[in-house]
């Protein structure tokens, strides 16, 4: 990862898994991002703060808005939670446990992107749509949902 300049890998882990993660991160430069699961020992925001607290900031988190959603967790709420440690966002939404169009389902995507705007978030946005067949329609509207999203929100 660090020859190739990337600055964040995400992915699971448990607490002890981020410790051990937590020294190489230092020694390489290279931030890690543990992702929310429904059914995970990362499933809430709570779940993250023991984790957060006896590692460095080299640790954080990768939002994953649908997870919180399945999970019944705010994921705005638990943008507001993880302030600071934020290093990854992956953007997908549910409409009863099922994947749907940014915008479209329980996950509150917009207001989600306006508060990681106000948080100063400069880290990378994934859409995640994980369905059978083919995603392109699907994820060109989610694109332009974020996109004027955000565009309105520039303009306000």
């Amino acid at each position: 990862a660090n020859g190739l300049g990337v600055s964040v890998i995400t992915g699971c882990a448990t607490p002890k898994m981020a410790k051990e993660l937590d020294q190489l991160c230092q020694e390489y430069g290279i931030r890690f991002a543990i992702e929310n699961h429904k059914g995970n020992v990362f499933e809430s925001p709570a779940d993250y703060f023991p984790t957060l607290g006896e590692t460095s900031e080299w640790i954080g988190v990768t939002i994953d808005s649908g997870h919180f959603a399945l999970a019944s967790h705010d994921p705005v709420e638990a943008a507001k939670k993880l302030k600071g440690r934020i290093y990854h966002v992956h953007l997908k939404d549910v409409v009863e446990g099922r994947p749907c169009i940014l915008g479209k389902g329980e996950a509150k995507i917009e207001e989600l992107l306006l508060e990681l705007l106000r948080q100063g978030y400069k880290g990378h946005l994934s859409i995640e749509h994980e369905v059978e067949g083919d995603p392109t329609k699907d994820l060109k509207e989610s694109l332009k949902f974020c996109s004027e999203v955000l565009a309105k929100a520039e303009k306000s």
